[in-house]
């Protein structure tokens, strides 16, 4: 997939904490023929942004992933829209690998292009990044993540405290699976290997280990 000719060499910010997440996000903005930085934080996110302002070469468009550490992806992004010294605020989408009604509407509130749920997929980035960036300074429709449709969770009391183990050689699943049982409550650990997991269940008890078959 390319974009159109007159979106070709904007300038993309990719912000995430997890490592994978950035290398897969800031491959496909890549292969989409589009320039692209890459920042673990929000601090180092709003720095960038000031410096790239200020030398006249600002970032058009702000992936910004919803949780992490210090600064979530929200307060990051009302402050690049409160920002003095940014001579043009980019248009901005929020990732996130749990979809549910308060961020849709903080995310609608404070005038973001759109909504990105994770695992994210090369066609849904390219539908959401084209629309933000048509849609530049409104509020646009919520890319709604796969299929169309946003997910909530609802989850039974009873599983709140449980103690999770996660097992999956793959960054980013661990990261998905990870957020999804922390916003139901539960207490996580990952590892990524048998080896790891193994290490792990010998030093303290777990209540619902899962692991990855592969």
């Amino acid at each position: 997939l390319q974009v159109p000719g007159a979106l070709a060499g904007l300038q993309v910010l990719v912000v995430d904490d997890n490592p994978m997440a950035r290398d897969i996000l800031s491959g496909m903005v890549s292969g989409f023929g589009l320039e692209c930085s890459t920042v673990a934080s929000g601090p180092e996110a709003l720095e960038l942004l000031q410096h790239a302002s200020a030398q006249a070469q600002p970032y058009q468009l702000v992936l910004m992933d919803w949780r992490m550490p210090g600064m979530d992806g929200l307060e990051v992004a009302a402050r690049i829209r409160q920002h003095e010294h940014l001579a043009d605020t980019p248009a901005m989408l929020m990732v996130t690998a749990y979809c549910r009604d308060e961020v849709l509407e903080r995310v609608a509130a404070l005038g973001l292009q759109g909504l990105l749920v994770k695992p994210v997929t090369v066609s849904a980035l390219f539908n959401a990044m084209h629309d933000a960036l048509h849609t530049q300074g409104h509020a646009g429709a919520l890319q709604q993540g796969l299929d169309g449709g946003h997910r909530t969770l609802q989850v039974p009391g009873a599983l709140a405290g449980l103690q999770v183990l996660v097992v999956d050689d793959n960054a980013l699943n661990r990261e998905v699976a990870q957020d999804f049982l922390q916003l139901a409550d539960m207490q996580v650990c990952t590892a990524a290997s048998g080896r790891d997991a193994l290490a792990l269940l010998a030093q303290q008890t777990f209540d619902v280990v899962l692991l990855d078959v592969q």
